[in-house]
């Protein structure tokens, strides 16, 4: 009789703490760590000056199942309500303008949280370049590249152009797969003219190199992505410039 007194009393605070664990866990799920999610947008032109209109702008949660998104008001506002706690990828685009990625972003609920800003997208300019041509000139230390490309401009852009060009060791080189990449923004006439030097230590004589131009905004926007480690830019004009082959000189006695 004892012994099954015990067992009850055992039983009972077994099932008291099961109990106690249960309300606890509807506590914390009750309460839910989900907020608002609130910010702001401002559309610029490739040349850097800023838009009025600053509607459309889609902005989507990676990582919200399912997919949570919400565009823009005419001032650039957006809001996305009950998003729960949790780390994910934002994204801002509009048609004609180079995407914004905020990754890993670490959002807590509770409250409304407003990200800090404004953010920018940048309108992809318009030029295009043909007949991207390099030419190789060793100065001793290091080698001096120089090169040019014809420029297919619309009259209100032909003020200032800036350009990226991508370099490889492998023939398919692009934005999303280099090994360095240099700026190139001197224009003159109907061509861009650039040059910049390579480090021979990096790049010995005999090396075989790929390039490729893609003109870009003023201010340029970029992400790293997590898998490649490369930088990609997001405000390139598509699809850049033909590719121009060149090989690093010997060096001169």
């Amino acid at each position: 009789m004892r012994q099954n007194k015990t067992t009850i009393k055992l039983y009972q605070i077994i099932l008291f703490f099961s109990l106690l664990l249960v309300a606890c866990k509807e506590e914390t799920t009750y309460h839910g760590l989900s907020g608002e999610l609130t910010g702001t947008i401002q559309l610029m032109t490739s040349q850097g000056y800023t838009e009025k209109d600053n509607s459309g702008i889609t902005v989507t949660i990676d990582g919200t199942d399912p997919l949570r998104s919400t565009t823009t008001d005419n001032k650039g506002h957006y809001s996305i309500q009950e998003l729960e706690t949790g780390t994910y990828n934002l994204i801002f685009s509009k048609e004609g303008y180079g995407d914004y990625k905020a990754l890993g972003y670490k959002f807590v609920g509770g409250e409304t949280t407003d990200i800090y800003g404004p953010l920018y997208l940048y309108h992809l300019p318009t030029i295009t370049f043909n007949q991207l041509y390099i030419e190789t000139q060793d100065n001793y230390y290091n080698v001096d590249i120089y090169g040019s490309a014809e420029v297919d401009v619309a009259p209100e852009e032909n003020r200032y152009i800036n350009a990226l060009i991508f370099l490889s060791k492998t023939p398919d080189v692009s934005f999303n797969k280099y090994l360095q990449y240099q700026k190139a923004y001197y224009y003159s006439g109907e061509k861009l003219h650039f040059s910049f030097n390579l480090d021979l230590e990096k790049y010995p004589p005999g090396t075989k190199l790929y390039a490729k131009l893609y003109s870009c905004t003023t201010t340029t926007q970029s992400y790293i992505d997590i898998n490649s480690g490369l930088e990609i830019f997001t405000t390139l004009a598509q699809p850049g410039s033909n590719i121009a082959e060149f090989t690093i000189p010997e060096l001169k006695n």
